[in-house]
């Protein structure tokens, strides 16, 4: 998969502050998961607007040469959709 283009990046960022920013927000919670290995996380954060509408937001964390963290900005137009896992308990 290719890296987005600093344009394609740039229009991703000014969507979210379009979407999200000048409304006051406020974190309320963050829940990471390395659901993908060591080196890819999930996470989700909780925000609150002043007005009291919550948003929430879930980003792409992937970790690069010198164990610095980058959020992945964007969508990948050919992906697939994928059936999450059961997480009920397996019938013996």
């Amino acid at each position: 998969m290719r890296a987005p283009t600093s344009e394609r990046a740039a229009a991703d960022a000014a969507d979210r502050i379009a979407r999200l920013g000048g409304r006051g927000l406020r974190l309320q919670t963050v829940d990471i998961q390395h659901d993908f290995g060591p080196d890819t996380a999930s996470a989700r954060l909780t925000t609150v607007a002043t007005d009291g509408s919550a948003a929430e937001e879930r980003l792409v964390l992937t970790r690069i040469k010198g164990g610095r963290w980058c959020i992945a900005l964007g969508h990948n137009p050919k992906a697939t959709t994928k059936t999450p896992s059961s997480t009920e308990k397996p019938t013996p």
